[in-house]
């Protein structure tokens, strides 16, 4: 009878012994649930707080960009003392990356694509796109196309573009080799805008972009001296001593015309700012037309990298 009483005990204690080791397995599994969804959602938080701070920052730098008593040279130095504020009022870890780049162009500097469609000269215009066009490694037949389809396509008529995106769509794209497209489209979006006063800025032109529409009737080497002494004596382009010397371009009657009515010396007040914020993992660029007198935000582009969420 005892020996009956003891087994039934040990029996008893077996149980037991297994119930508490599932019970302590199933708060271990539910524990670790816990803490993967809390370590999901802190991880989902943190990236939203990064896209938006980064937002912030990015819009920051637009702003900045408004103010007609900062140059754009300048803008690498602001932008550094807006961040470092930023920065220390956020609290950001020093692990962190935390960064803010604003560049300032003139967007006189971009070729106005309206001032060449509206021009009363349509030849001389042809020339000039066919002559930027065949720089870009298209082949004389396909740029000759081109040109004429931007100049006058049955897609968009003659007036005015509000966009570059006329230019993308031209059915003599069909023309060019379809691993050349996409670069060629691209290279043309940095090189052409409809915005701005329509004159070419000789302090802020492509050199590709100077040596369509100047030549001729200027000379390849006079253009070259140009370019040469152009950045002036830092050879930074874009600064305060910038040199621009329209005499060692020629001073013919022909040349003196073309740089009167298709540029300007030093552009107008039409800026395109890129300014990119980055927090953490959060990257965001906004890209803007602006002008500083009055300041006004002329059109803007958003692009956006965001922050990488904790994984599943």
């Amino acid at each position: 009878m005892k020996a009956f009483h003891s087994l039934h005990r040990r029996n008893q204690g077996g149980v037991a012994l297994v119930v508490v080791i599932w019970a302590f397995g199933l708060i271990f599994t539910a524990l670790v649930g816990f803490s993967v969804l809390l370590q999901r959602q802190l991880g989902q938080e943190i990236a939203s707080l990064q896209n938006s701070r980064a937002t912030l920052l990015a819009e920051s730098g637009i702003q900045m960009s408004l103010n007609p008593q900062l140059a754009p040279w300048e803008m690498a130095e602001a932008s550094s003392q807006i961040a470092s504020r930023l920065k220390n009022g956020w609290r950001i870890s020093p692990l962190d990356d935390f960064n803010l780049t604003v560049e300032m162009q003139e967007e006189d500097g971009r070729l106005n694509v309206n001032a060449l469609r509206l021009s009363d000269q349509p030849d001389e215009s042809q020339r000039i796109l066919v002559n930027l066009l065949v720089k870009l490694e298209l082949e004389s037949s396909a740029a000759s196309a081109l040109a004429e389809d931007m100049l006058a396509s049955e897609q968009s008529g003659l007036r005015p573009w509000e966009s570059l995106r006329p230019m993308e769509d031209l059915p003599s794209w069909e023309l060019v080799p379809e691993e050349k497209r996409e670069p060629i489209r691209a290279k043309l979006r940095s090189l052409f805008t409809v915005y701005g006063s329509g004159k070419l800025s000789l302090k802020a032109a492509d050199p590709s972009v100077l040596e369509a529409v100047l030549v001729p009737p200027a000379s390849s080497q006079g253009l070259q001296q140009f370019l040469k002494i152009r950045p002036g004596p830092d050879l930074i382009p874009g600064t305060a001593d910038d040199i621009v010397n329209p005499g060692l371009l020629g001073s013919t009657a022909e040349i003196t015309s073309v740089l009167a009515q298709r540029t300007s010396a030093n552009g107008g007040d039409s800026w395109r700012v890129t300014s990119t914020g980055t927090v953490g993992k959060a990257t965001r660029t906004v890209e803007a037309v602006i002008s500083r007198n009055p300041p006004m935000v002329k059109a803007r582009w958003v692009e956006e990298k965001p922050a990488e969420k904790a994984q599943k």
